[in-house]
């Protein structure tokens, strides 16, 4: 599926994944007792990051994030620190296009 994306993507065109982080235990919790999400297996970011390369996409940023309710979140600082921990709820990869691939 990666690599029918990838053929929609112009060169050097970026895409952005973002999925459930499946180090999170409440997330995990979340997943399991939403009936929409039966089923559903949680991909870790690294093996999604392995996938988008095997597809000729080049993970060139990615990080965690949600870790507080709205209205509780901490400081730009601080959440940028956060953001590198594999603690969030999500994860995001941004992956590119190489200029000259297929």
């Amino acid at each position: 599926m990666a690599a029918a994306v990838r053929s929609l993507l112009g060169a050097g065109g970026d895409l952005f994944v973002f999925e459930h982080n499946p180090l999170n235990p409440l997330t995990v919790r979340a997943v399991k007792a939403c009936a929409l999400d039966r089923g559903t297996r949680l991909i870790p970011r690294r093996r999604l990051a392995g996938l988008l390369r095997r597809a000729g996409l080049a993970p060139v940023a990615g990080g965690y994030f949600l870790f507080f309710p709205p209205g509780l979140a901490p400081p730009a600082a601080v959440a940028r620190v956060l953001g590198r921990l594999p603690l969030g709820a999500q994860y995001y990869i941004r992956a590119r296009r190489a200029p000259g691939a297929p």
